[in-house]
């Protein structure tokens, strides 16, 4: 991550050729920024199948999943992160079943600017969605959910969580109200349910942070999903067809009865972002900005950004969809 120093304000930025270029011509002052954590995890399970789980950190890419089954019951979770921001996290199943799975981002920034500095947080999430189904018996239920949490030390800066479930009495939404998302949709029906919510943009001032100060950004985004089928994990058999007279078939003996019902949790950033996650810039408590050097940083910036979004989001393109 890289910072510029303009009319009092410190800008951050992914670094790219060009920004970097710009920031030493400038005189970049930078803050001493750790590596990153990341730590992803997850387990699942289904009816009549084997546990199964995984557990993983890196400083710069961490990725894993697991899937395991029986007959109609199936259980999955996934998880992904990587130092240049991208975050997912996604837990589903059918049948009888479990799943979770989290991914952790925590950086940890210092105030080397040599005076106090008021701190601004930016960072964006993608969006998700959580929904259940149930296709069989009324006696069958299923759930989704997923959360983000996001905190300065101990402090919560930002959460959220949303669930999606379907029981006896129907389908249900819960989901943190008023919601952060300006963009969101949720449905109920007797044997369904769903909420989902569009990527945002967002903002935090974390106040006055001392010079020499260290402090950390902690970025936890979750996704849980369970059912429970009544069948178990027989889907039952058609049964045989009558015998049928010397040179002809015997009759068919048709499909046996199997509808279970389903969970699907997903939250996290498949594109790419102009920014890093953990982006964090100061400015002066004294500084006033002038108008016309910050019409200029803007629009230079927005070139920058623009770059920098396009290359990203061709890496993130060659690596995988979601």
């Amino acid at each position: 991550m890289h910072y510029s120093n303009i009319g009092g304000i410190r800008f951050a930025a992914l670094a790219g050729s060009s920004l970097l270029a710009l920031s030493i011509s400038l005189g970049m002052l930078r803050p001493a920024v750790a590596a990153p954590v990341l730590t992803i995890g997850g387990s699942v399970t289904a009816n009549g199948a084997p546990d199964a789980s995984y557990a993983g950190s890196s400083s710069t890419s961490v990725e894993d999943s697991r899937l395991t089954s029986n007959g109609p019951n199936e259980g999955y979770a996934y998880s992904l992160g990587n130092d240049e921001g991208l975050l997912r996290t996604q837990a589903s199943g059918r049948g009888t079943f479990t799943s979770s799975s989290f991914v952790r981002y925590e950086q940890s920034f210092t105030n080397t600017t040599g005076a106090a500095a008021l701190g601004t947080f930016n960072f964006y999430i993608e969006g998700g969605s959580v929904s259940a189904y149930n296709y069989g018996s009324p006696a069958d239920s299923y759930s989704a959910r997923v959360g983000v949490s996001i905190l300065r030390d101990s402090t919560e800066l930002f959460a959220f969580d949303a669930m999606a479930a379907v029981t006896s009495g129907g389908g249900s939404v819960d989901a943190t109200d008023p919601s952060p998302f300006a963009s969101t949709f949720s449905q109920e029906f007797s044997q369904s349910a769903s909420y989902s919510f569009g990527g945002q943009y967002f903002s935090f001032d974390l106040g006055l942070i001392e010079a020499g100060e260290t402090f950390s950004i902690t970025y936890l985004m979750e996704a849980e999903s369970a059912g429970s089928y009544s069948a178990g994990s027989d889907c039952g058999y058609g049964g045989y067809g009558s015998y049928g007279s010397y040179g002809s078939y015997g009759s068919y003996g048709g499909y046996g009865s199997c509808s279970p019902g389903e969970g699907y949790a997903r939250i996290g950033d498949p594109f790419g972002l102009d920014l890093d996650p953990l982006s964090v810039s100061f400015r002066s408590p004294t500084d006033v900005d002038a108008p016309e050097s910050a019409a200029l940083l803007a629009a230079g910036l927005a070139g920058l950004v623009g770059a920098s979004a396009v290359r990203r989001r061709k890496r993130s393109a060659e690596r995988s969809g979601w």
